[in-house]
């Protein structure tokens, strides 16, 4: 699933920014990254060159910072974005979109010789008084861990907290979404697909156990777990008490009578697990028109079975259950021939959902009509964010 990265991969190809002399814009996979020129004028790298792709909210070390010269020595403090002007944001460079910084693995790879000294065969040294480190690398690698580079997680409010217990991951199925510029080849031209609208949200999930049951869970049976994409990836559920009868999520359940409306269904009836992931949107910067506390709620995917033992509903199957049991699901744009354009074209424009319809779209979420699985990504499902979601001002959030 969506694993934080800074891998090793290649440069395919460059072009001149066209406006800006002294800027290159570079292709890795499906994004586009500029850098500035050597100071000969000639391009920092070319194509073929190995390099470190850093993406968005990565957030770089001190030591980094200063070998990349992306440090303010007055300020004391690094000229990316946020407090510490450490984080990688994308960003709009003389017009042209930006996504993420890259390193050369030229700082990484080879033989140190410090004082005369040849110190191993690229096995990581650090030289003292400076900040190079060296390892031997290939095309592929995670390097995140060892340039000690880390994924930003914004602080999550008390609005969206609530008292947890630990009910064990026994009962968990991961759930997260890659981007479609990691996977460019997953995805077959002509292959039917649909494209729902992503929403700007929390991730709400409600576990049905059918059995596995808990005295601070939901449900007549206490056998309803429900959680956020963050606490339930750990195992951790809300308690089901006063203190949580505003948390968002458990208002999702109650307020949409989840529970009456699964449990009467067919594949509730035959299945020994059933997990609804669905977004809760009214709290985050994006409220589709939703204020004063109002929430809305919307289904997305739904897993029948036991972890690692069952599986999810493809198209029909997740539309006809969320039509059965009155649920809406996330608003469905398009089903169709799949086409690499025709999901950029989908990606970008106004919300379909809530009142306010001159709100941006965060973007999609692709997948095929039939569920499908390939090595290294898993499942087939990929997500393609907007560029004027990514870009949007003022007091944004990102809460999971």
């Amino acid at each position: 699933m969506a694993n934080f990265e800074c891998k090793v991969v290649r440069i395919e190809k460059k072009a001149n920014h066209p406006n800006a002399d002294r800027l290159t814009i570079y292709n890795i996979g499906g994004y586009n990254c500029i850098s500035n020129k050597l100071e000969d004028g000639s391009d920092r790298y070319n194509i073929g060159d190995l390099v470190v792709y850093i993406p968005e909210n990565a957030l770089l070390p001190e030591w980094l910072l200063k070998k990349m010269e992306f440090w303010d020595e007055e300020k004391g403090k690094g000229i990316l974005a946020g407090k510490e002007g450490n984080r990688v944001k994308p960003l709009k460079l003389r017009n042209i979109y930006s996504e993420g910084v890259l390193y050369p693995c030229s700082s990484l790879n080879g033989e140190p010789i410090v004082n005369g000294q040849t110190y191993g065969n690229g096995d990581e040294y650090v030289e003292e008084n400076s900040y190079t480190k060296y390892i031997n690398v290939k095309e592929g690698d995670n390097v995140a861990e060892f340039l000690e580079i880390t994924k930003y997680e914004p602080p999550i409010p008390t609005t969206m907290g609530g008292e947890i217990f630990n009910g064990g991951t026994e009962i968990v199925v991961p759930y997260d979404v890659e981007p479609i510029q990691k996977y460019m080849d997953v995805f077959v031209d002509g292959e039917m697909f649909e494209a729902t609208e992503k929403l700007h949200g929390t991730q709400t999930r409600f576990i049905f156990t059918k059995g596995v049951t808990h005295n601070e869970t939901f449900g007549e049976n206490k056998d309803i777990y429900i959680a956020s994409k963050g606490q339930g990836d750990k195992g951790l559920f809300f308690k089901n008490n006063e203190s949580n009868a505003n948390s968002y999520y458990v208002r999702a359940f109650k307020l949409n009578d989840i529970e009456n409306k699964v449990i009467n269904s067919k594949l509730y009836q035959e299945s020994d697990m059933l997990t609804l992931y669905g977004e809760t949107v009214g709290m985050q910067d994006l409220k589709y028109g939703f204020v004063n506390g109002h929430i809305g709620y919307r289904l997305f995917d739904v897993y029948v079975g036991k972890p690692r033992q069952g599986r999810f509903l493809n198209f029909e199957e997740c539309k006809a259950f969320a039509e059965e049991v009155g649920i809406e699901r996330v608003p469905s744009l398009y089903v169709g021939e799949y086409s690499y354009e025709k999901v950029m074209e989908l990606t970008d424009g106004k919300t379909t959902y809530g009142k306010n319809k001159d709100q941006i779209r965060e973007g999609v979420v692709i997948r095929p009509l039939n569920e499908r699985y390939v090595d290294d990504l898993g499942r087939v499902f990929l997500k393609s964010v907007s560029q004027a979601y990514k870009l949007r001002k003022g007091e944004t959030t990102e809460f999971n």
